[in-house]
């Protein structure tokens, strides 16, 4: 069995959320019935997941530059090289495409060396301003014919002498708060391999079930309280499913599962969980107006570790 350069496009559209909902049913079909394309659609998650958390912790540790540094280009422009040939080579001669490790590793090199690189590009190109700056201001007093730089020390509002507000850093707190919620102990038997994988961070699985086509399992008549219940199973699949989405950087996707919860689910401690991680995501895309009833309404729940959150995380806003 091959992959082929259609299959690689879709995971592109479908990761890009550019399909439409026939597309994404028609590609989930394909997905729970192709191994080779699971494969390639987790890999393709993980790139992408990886790549996002290497972006984020350079902003957070400020060493931007650091590992495209410590790359040894000769050997990265081999690999690249490699890749590239090989890739023209399948394209001419074939429909289909082999992604042996290598070629990974190239792509994953690749797209590194691009964002670190034109990081560290902007760095090293405004660092020696400043110090030619401040080496400007050491010798200014040597220099007579060199007027004096005047310094203005502007009010914060002039007009209404108020401090100007600080602009809050919403992906700042999205990242200090937001934390991965743990699976149940007691797992519905259609769900278990799903939220075993979603434990390892495998998040495929879970994200390509089909709840809507879910067989129904036997179960004592109106008891929705049993784990293996349809509605225990609805609302923990669009949860996890939610999280899932999350993770892999799919806000669209993983509103779409929370807000089922929060509508539909029977588990009140579900629903206020679904609100938490919903108003983290409406708080990451800087709309405080979606996100703030939502964390009032968790700040008034009775679970404590996530009520306690979100009067911290409000705190926070308010200052």
């Amino acid at each position: 069995m091959e992959f082929s350069i259609e299959q690689y496009e879709s995971i592109q559209l479908y990761l890009d959320d550019k399909m439409t909902p026939e597309q994404e049913k028609q590609f989930m079909l394909e997905v729970n019935n192709n191994a080779l394309l699971q494969e390639n659609l987790q890999f393709e998650i993980d790139l992408r997941q990886n790549l996002f958390l290497q972006n984020r912790k350079q902003k957070s540790s400020g060493e931007v530059g650091v590992e495209y540094r410590s790359i040894d280009e000769s050997n990265i422009k081999s690999l690249i090289e490699k890749a590239g040939k090989e890739w023209l080579r399948q394209k001419k001669s074939t429909k289909s495409i082999s992604l042996p490790l290598w070629l990974r590793i190239a792509a994953a090199a690749c797209l590194l060396v691009v964002v670190t690189g034109i990081v560290w590009y902007l760095v090293s190109e405004t660092s020696p301003v400043t110090v030619a700056n401040n080496n400007k201001a050491d010798t200014s007093e040597k220099q007579t014919n060199v007027k004096p730089e005047i310094v203005v020390n502007t009010p914060p509002d002039s007009l209404t002498n108020k401090p100007v507000p600080v602009k809050i850093d919403y992906a700042n707190l999205f990242d200090s708060f937001f934390a991965k919620d743990n699976i149940p102990d007691q797992k519905p038997r259609l769900l278990a391999d799903a939220l075993n994988d979603y434990a390892d961070s495998h998040y495929t699985t879970i994200q390509t079930i089909d709840l809507a086509n879910i067989p129904i399992l036997r179960s004592p008549p109106g008891n929705d309280e049993d784990v293996n219940s349809n509605q225990n199973i609805q609302e923990l699949g669009h949860y996890y499913k939610g999280l899932a989405f999350i993770q892999t950087n799919n806000a669209k996707k993983a509103e779409e599962n929370l807000q089922w919860v929060i509508g539909h689910a029977k588990n009140k401690q579900l629903i206020t969980k679904a609100k938490w991680y919903l108003a983290l995501i409406h708080l990451k895309k800087g709309n405080s107006e979606k996100a703030l009833p939502l964390l009032n309404s968790v700040a008034n729940s009775k679970i404590t570790s996530y009520n306690r959150h979100a009067k911290e995380l409000l705190k926070e806003l308010k200052k």
